[in-house]
């Protein structure tokens, strides 16, 4: 037995008939039954089409309510269940539902994620994590690491995921954005060769390179990410490009200040950049990758996965060939901050309620990053060794180190002049932002095109399921000449069509071997892959009937006596109710001959841009305030712990100051944080006088860690003291009381602590076996063999009473013979 973990072998039965594990739920369904509680508390379970991970059991009786109530339709369940309590539960699952419900153990949760028949309720955003009751509290502490790890798991899961299908989002954005996108940015290459450019982004260690940007703009071409576009601005730098890739709709909020700058500012976005931020800029604006999504063009292409990639390769495309970073830490600060000072998420604090992934920065020391930055790294490393014509450096010591990238302070930076740098950026400007007519109007063309083709796609996929309905022998030959057809003429469309449509082409995917599949399977593999050529050709037709209404939208827009109420309720729907003043500025003759309707309709469209741009970055999507939270602190701090990570720890603890005066969980969990510090480093008595400096407000994780650091300073007595305090929680603790007050001497009150433990727990043999080793220890030899001999009446089989009993009996004997 550990003091973490009580032994798991004893039962308990409430007044309702439920059998559940003492050390697992203590006295949680005592006075309610389980099945009560799960009626009030998990109602969401019995939620449709959704896949449920449940850590935790609740000694088995979640997984049978929910097989008792009957199983939600298009559900499936996953009980993630530790190792240990597995060992000693039962239960029945009938065969029908095993596909549907069942309980694995956290080694087995990455897998089964990863299978497609649970890896699509993911992709369709239909996932709900939820604690059991027993997991929640976790009296069994193993619990705090089961859901640190399953966490991680399930994070790690879900950003893999997106990997794979998020190109389908970017697709939509770019037919959104097609008749937006304006110009390629191709047409700055080389712009500024020779010269420096500084990529600025929204980290941390941008508030210490501010005042020397400032002071050397006029050598610098500066490129900032659009989230970083305010703390620049406001601080009197000119910002000569702004760069965007996000295609959330967030990206706006987060971003909105960029409408601030003046015209000499030029914008940099993706082909699949959020439309509020691409088609509500006024000025000079140019596109990375593709204006048609299934053609490549003498581009810049979008590199991912994060903005910093795409301003590093633009810098690049302009010709520089010294590329400064900054704000570009690829990580939170040594105290757990996101971002700079001056943004919204940099008021908000350390972030301590998530478990990260941990690198060195530069100067040498751990910092914590997310599993995106972390990705970020590895992909900016790649991305900078293909770069032979510039030289990119960091000047931060506290931003992640990248291959590739070299750390130099911002006064060891040497830097030439840039001549007419606004002149040069004036000479490229496209002000206002609006394509040409003649080019709308090709877009509509290949457009139509298209439709033409997809419209025969399916058609031909649709002859092939008819094949496949009718599946024998011949089948093979015409499904071949159809498949040969669609790859010959339409080479360009049907790669684009499996890529877009990923997610349904994943179902035709199989682990199983060719040479297992019978008639029937071939049928079925070959319809499900018709079927989504069918599905992904319709749902692309729909996105260039969305993208063919924007075009005729911008075409209108040329026209000086357009119907400008069905241009307003155009840019409403597009979500970009700011392009009145493009248009305005564009025919400023007429917005000088607006009739009274025609101005009120201007009037309520700054209305709408007004609400739009006021709408608040510190709310969600139900309007609540975002704050950081503590909740998961507590698994943060088990999880560095039991990894060993004393670094990280400290650096959690200083963290934990900013919350001393916010939240009264601060101060336990930072002596918690410390008190695990100088444990891993071997500091115990360190490590005991920080948790006894907590008083009365420790709890129950932090009373036993005090007891264990008391007994590895050699505290008998303090040890003793504090088991007594974990008494008021649970009774389970008296073994761990006896040996400690054996350990101390203390014989006969050992002796009565392990019989006020039986006298309750009659069943424990391992207890029993310890209670016989102290008697013969002892010299109590009968005692010992009548407990020994009462083990066997519990389990007659049991080797190691069956060895003791042997031994004592024959010691016994030859003291009598002795005598």
């Amino acid at each position: 037995m550990t003091l973490a973990n009580p032994l798991l072998q004893h039962f308990s039965i409430n007044a309702f008939d439920e059998v559940y594990l003492t050390a697992v739920q203590r006295q949680q369904f005592e006075h309610q039954s389980a099945a009560s509680q799960y009626a009030n508390k998990y109602t969401r379970l019995m939620s449709t089409d959704t896949l449920f991970v449940i850590l935790g059991t609740d000694s088995g009786l979640l997984a049978n309510y929910l097989l008792t109530q009957g199983l939600a339709s298009g559900s499936r369940y996953i009980f993630v269940e530790h190792t240990d309590i597995l060992a000693v539960l039962t239960i029945d699952i009938e065969p029908e539902l095993t596909d549907k419900l069942l309980i694995i153990t956290p080694a087995q949760l990455a897998d089964h994620l990863s299978q497609h028949q649970y890896s699509i309720y993911i992709a369709k955003n239909q996932f709900e994590f939820i604690q059991s009751l027993g997991c929640r509290e976790s009296y069994f502490s193993d619990y705090l690491d089961l859901k640190s790890d399953c966490q991680q798991i399930i994070e790690h899961t879900f950003f893999q995921h997106a990997q794979h299908h998020k190109q389908s989002n970017f697709v939509v954005k770019q037919f959104i954005n097609m008749a937006d996108n304006g110009y390629p940015v191709a047409r700055l290459r080389q712009l500024f060769l020779g010269k420096t450019a500084i990529v600025i982004g929204g980290g941390p260690s941008l508030d210490e390179s501010i005042a020397w940007i400032a002071a050397n703009q006029d050598k610098l071409i500066v490129i900032v990410v659009s989230r970083a576009v305010e703390q620049i601005h406001q601080a009197g730098i000119h910002i000569d490009i702004v760069v965007t890739v996000d295609p959330q709709d967030v990206s706006f909020l987060v971003s909105k200040a960029m409408f601030n700058l003046p015209s000499t500012s030029i914008l940099i976005h993706s082909d699949h950049a959020v439309e509020s931020l691409v088609g509500q800029w006024r000025y000079s604006h140019f596109y990375t990758g593709y204006q048609l999504p299934w053609q490549t063009e003498d581009n810049l292409a979008t590199i991912g996965p994060t903005v910093t990639n795409t301003a590093i390769g633009l810098a690049v495309e302009l010709g520089c060939t010294q590329v400064l970073l900054t704000g570009v830490d690829l990580c939170h600060s040594a105290l757990g901050v996101s971002h700079a000072s001056g943004s919204f998420h940099g008021s908000l604090g350390p972030k301590l309620d998530f478990i990260g992934e941990w690198v060195r920065t530069y100067s040498g020391q751990l910092a914590e990053t997310t599993i995106q930055l972390f990705k970020a790294i590895s992909s900016l490393e790649e991305q900078v060794a293909t770069i032979n014509k510039a030289r990119v450096i960091n000047l931060a010591s506290s931003a992640a180190k990248v291959a590739g990238i070299c750390h130099v302070t911002p006064e060891n930076i040497v830097l030439s002049p840039i001549e007419d740098k606004a002149k040069q950026l004036a000479q490229v400007a496209t002000t206002p932002n609006m394509l040409d007519k003649a080019s709308l109007i090709a877009i509509t063309q290949q457009l139509s095109a298209a439709t033409i083709d997809l419209n025969a796609i399916q058609k031909h996929a649709q002859q092939a399921l008819a094949i496949c309905n009718h599946f024998q022998d011949s089948s093979h030959a015409k499904l071949d000449k159809i498949e040969h057809k669609l790859n010959k003429r339409y080479r360009t469309l049907m790669p684009f069509i499996k890529f877009y449509g990923y997610r349904y082409f994943n179902a035709f995917l199989t682990t199983s071997e060719s040479s297992q599949w019978q008639m029937a399977d071939i049928a079925a593999r070959h319809r499900l892959y018709y079927q989504a050529i069918v599905t992904t050709s319709a749902d692309l037709l729909e996105l260039i009937t969305l993208s063919q209404a924007k075009l005729f939208t911008r075409i209108s827009e040329h026209n000086p006596n357009a119907d400008l109420a069905s241009l307003c309720q155009a840019w409403l729907s597009q979500k970009q109710p700011a392009r009145y003043l493009i248009w305005l500025a564009k025919h400023p003759a007429r917005a000088q001959q607006l009739t009274d309707g025609e101005q009120q309709l201007i009037a309520d469209m700054n209305m709408h841009t007004q609400a739009a741009f006021s709408q608040d970055v510190g709310r969600n999507a139900s309007g609540a305030p975002i704050a950081l939270t503590l909740n998961r602190t507590p698994e943060k701090i088990q999880h560095l712990f039991k990894t060993g990570n004393a670094e990280g720890l400290y650096l959690v603890y200083q963290a934990l100051d900013w919350y001393l005066e916010k939240d009264v969980r601060a101060k336990n969990l930072q002596a918690r944080a410390l008190a695990y510090y100088y444990e891993l480093t071997q500091e115990y008595t360190n490590a005991f006088a920080t948790l006894s400096a907590l008083g009365d407000s420790r709890s129950e994780v932090e009373i036993k860690q005090l007891v264990m650091m008391a007994l590895k300073s050699q505290q008998l007595h303090e040890a003793e003291k504090y088991l007594y305090q974990l008494l008021s929680f649970s009774d389970l603790y008296l073994p761990f009381l006896a040996n400690v007050q054996k350990l101390a001497g203390n014989n006969q009150l050992a002796l009565n602590t392990y019989l006020d433990y039986l006298d309750k727990y009659p069943e424990d043999i391992v207890t029993y076996i310890k209670l016989g080793n102290m008697l013969a220890e002892l010299g109590e030899i009968q005692g010992a063999i009548d407990v020994f001999t009462h083990i066997l009446t519990l389990m007659p089989e049991h080797p190691v009473a069956l060895n003791a009993l042997y031994e004592l009996q024959n010691y016994q004997a030859q003291l009598a013979s002795a005598q």
